[in-house]
């Protein structure tokens, strides 16, 4: 006798399924040990992604001078928050504009940790411009708001380049808030539209960290800094730009198609 399902056909004898039972189990181990060596290697480049910034900050710092000054200090947490924003925010929009291939290759969870490690960068990217008020207050008695220009303090073009990394914060605030809220009715059609604010909030500050940092001239983080600016590029053209420009280019060279398609 021979019992079916939909997929395998099996013989009913005890020996045919446990046959059946020992291949399922050797796949399911196969696939184990595989989605495992993959999360090592990625977790592997990730430690490595995320340590490049303390370590820039921590290798030119001088700890004797740091830990008997409290402003020095609080300027060293600075750094570090600042250069950890930095690299969290590119794993961010790699994980964020290719969902679907992560989740398929690192499995289902890929995006709660996503949704984690957004948290965790949006609170380093707090954590960078409420430290820069305490780093103020210390050097000049004063107690700054980071949102608003300071000319009182800063030179006009240092002000410059410290409010392209107050407009990232704005656009990351939204940005983050639709994506943590998407599930409400509003922002269920849209959210998307507005996570797009993380690209232009990426190259805000960029641009904010090349003028005011003093850790990005500083090897390593020197050669990472220019890698993630030009892998983001890449991202941003390949998902925005080139599929736009080839669309453009097909409505051109075959006009009379398009026209058809738009006839009711």
């Amino acid at each position: 006798m021979w019992a079916y399902n939909s997929v395998v056909r099996v013989p009913c004898s005890h020996h045919g399924s446990h046959r059946f039972e020992s291949y399922y189990a050797h796949q399911n181990l196969l696939y184990s040990n595989q989605m495992l060596s993959r999360k090592s290697v990625i977790i592997f480049i990730w430690l490595l992604i995320v340590l490049v910034g303390p370590l820039t900050v921590l290798g030119s710092t001088s700890f004797s001078t740091t830990l008997s000054e409290p402003i020095l200090l609080v300027n060293l947490f600075q750094r570090l928050t600042g250069l950890a924003a930095f690299s969290l925010l590119f794993v961010q929009i790699l994980l964020g504009s290719y969902i679907n291939f992560w989740q398929r290759f690192l499995g289902a969870r890929t995006f709660k940790y996503h949704l984690f490690q957004g948290l965790i960068s949006y609170g380093l990217l707090l954590a960078h411009p409420l430290l820069y008020v305490v780093f103020t207050y210390q050097m000049f008695g004063k107690i700054t708001t980071f949102l608003l220009p300071n000319f009182d303090i800063n030179p006009g073009i240092y002000e410059l380049y410290l409010t392209y990394g107050r407009i990232a914060f704005v656009l990351l605030t939204i940005g983050v808030a639709a994506g943590y809220f998407r599930n409400k009715p509003f922002l269920r059609a849209h959210w998307r539209k507005f996570h797009i604010l993380n690209y232009f909030s990426f190259f805000f500050i960029a641009i904010h960290a090349y003028n005011v940092g003093t850790d990005i001239a500083v090897f390593p983080f020197s050669v990472f800094y220019w890698l993630v600016v030009v892998v983001i590029g890449a991202v941003v053209v390949g998902r925005f730009v080139y599929p736009r420009f080839k669309g453009l280019l097909s409505s051109r060279q075959y006009p009379q198609i398009s026209q058809r398609k738009s006839l009711p």
